[in-house]
Parts: C-alpha cells; structure tokens; sequence
C-alpha cells in the first residue's frame, strides 16, 4: 500500500488486492493498514486515487465470483469511511 498526506487528508494511492482485503474487515497487519484505521477513528478525511484499486486491473480476466467479491470489499471501505478521490481537496490526487 502507498499512503500520501496533503492537507490533513490521507490518500491511498496504489491498494493491493490482500490489503483491501484485510482492510474492508478492519484488520491491520502492517503500519500502513494501521496508519488508514487510525486515521478513520482520529475523524480524518481519507481517499482511494483515481487508479488506486489493483484488483480493477483484473475486470476482463476474474471470475466472476471473485470479482464480485472485490466489488463489495470495495463497497466496505466506503462504509468504513474511505472516500473515493476527485472529490474536496483529493481531487486530482493520483493522477499524472
């Protein structure tokens, strides 16, 4: 995982598939997982980039079972306060 702080604000810029995972259960395994979990709890902003999302580079390829798997971790993270970027001051973040 890639972290950047601008602003007060956490981006998550590049997400490896086994720590959307651990992270869409609340599970922190290494500092960077911790750093996004405790982030959350302080009430800080914190965005996935445009592009962050590696398992998006599998849609031609998954099964569908998984991939639809992946769709609703994705769908936890929201829920657990992770906003998508483009939005506030995240727009941008990511890109280039």
């Amino acid at each position: 995982m890639t972290l950047e702080e601008r602003g007060g604000d956490l981006i998550i810029t590049h997400l490896p598939i086994e720590q959307m995972a651990l992270l869409s259960l609340g599970v922190a395994l290494t500092e960077e997982e911790r750093t996004v979990l405790l982030a959350l709890l302080e009430g800080r902003r914190v965005y996935l980039a445009d592009g962050a999302l590696e398992y998006k580079k599998y849609a031609r390829t998954a099964e569908r079972g998984i991939y639809v798997r992946f769709t609703a971790m994705e769908r936890e993270l929201r829920e657990l306060g992770i906003r998508r970027g483009g939005g506030g001051r995240a727009a941008g973040y990511g890109r280039g």
